[in-house]
């Protein structure tokens, strides 16, 4: 048997995508730009934000380690720094042209 909207079976609704602001993502990760390129950006189908995971010190040298948000072109997360993708995905980050703006300016960080 279909229901009447001619759909079969009877799964479940699907539940909105929750929205992210990127002001969350912004305070919640020390966001790092790397050389010329900035912690936050446009990729060939996508954004990218670059995020601080760690940093060793030895001798006179500190090495930072990073890891990154990978957005569609949407805002829809597609990866999370490692650890926060229960948090994160499924999401959409919004206001991710706001933000390339700034940091492309050498705002933020």
């Amino acid at each position: 048997m279909t229901p009447a909207d001619g759909r079969r079976g009877g799964g479940r609704k699907k539940r909105p995508v929750p929205e992210i602001p990127f002001s969350v993502i912004e305070r919640r990760f020390e966001l790092v730009h790397f050389g010329a390129s900035p912690a936050v950006g446009r990729e060939d189908d996508g954004y990218y934000v670059r995020v601080l995971t760690g940093q060793t010190y030895a001798a006179d040298a500190v090495r930072s380690n990073f890891d990154y948000f990978r957005l569609a072109a949407d805002g829809t997360v597609k990866t999370a720094p490692r650890g926060h993708t229960p948090m994160y995905k499924p999401g959409r980050v919004t206001g991710m042209d706001e933000a390339v703006a700034k940091y492309a300016t050498g705002g933020g960080s």
